[in-house]
């Protein structure tokens, strides 16, 4: 894999901090409006030769099987059980093929006072780029949406679907490490 130089011999993907105000940490419209607009924001992304969401279907038609909403396990004001920041989308593609691609990947927040805390005060989680890759055919993929940012930030293969390599590209921000299985 042949990674592009910024010049100076420096990488072009550097860890930065989104140093604007956060976003707000809850939707304030039902879950139905957020799969609704999670469902739109993924279906605008399949037709954008340029995403990496079209990337990774390479043409394939697809099916949205089940969506769901993200949320942060932090209870709600907008009668709801937990917070919302947006959408998660299962399509099931109608050619499976294998998958090397990049695609956007999130990673939870840092607590507040860690000094890594600056890396996911906007979103509310710590955004960044991982290589995807499966040798064997994907069939199917679990699409992470952000709806207060209209973005899809997060590709993965679906529960039935493999992933050979799914690592974070060289120069992202510090990530937490997911928790232990006791």
């Amino acid at each position: 894999m042949i990674l592009p130089s910024g010049g100076r011999g420096r990488a072009a993907a550097e860890c930065s901090f989104d140093a604007r105000s956060p976003l707000p940490p809850d939707i304030p419209h039902s879950i139905s409006w957020i799969e609704k607009q999670s469902r739109a924001i993924v279906r605008r992304d399949a037709r954008n030769p340029r995403s990496p969401l079209a990337k990774v279907l390479a043409g394939s038609g697809y099916s949205i099987e089940r969506t769901g909403y993200i949320s942060n396990g932090e209870p709600s004001r907008y009668h709801r059980t937990f917070r919302a920041i947006g959408g998660m989308v299962d399509l099931r593609l109608a050619q499976a093929h294998p998958v090397d691609a990049v695609v956007p990947a999130w990673s939870g927040p840092w607590p507040r006072r860690s000094k890594n805390y600056r890396y996911s005060r906007r979103y509310g989680y710590v955004p960044y780029r991982a290589h995807f890759v499966s040798r064997s055919p994907v069939t199917d993929l679990t699409i992470d949406v952000d709806v207060r940012v209209r973005r899809v930030i997060g590709i993965a293969g679906g529960v039935e679907s493999g992933e050979d390599l799914y690592d974070p590209l060289p120069g992202h921000c510090p990530l937490r490490a997911p928790p232990r299985a006791d």
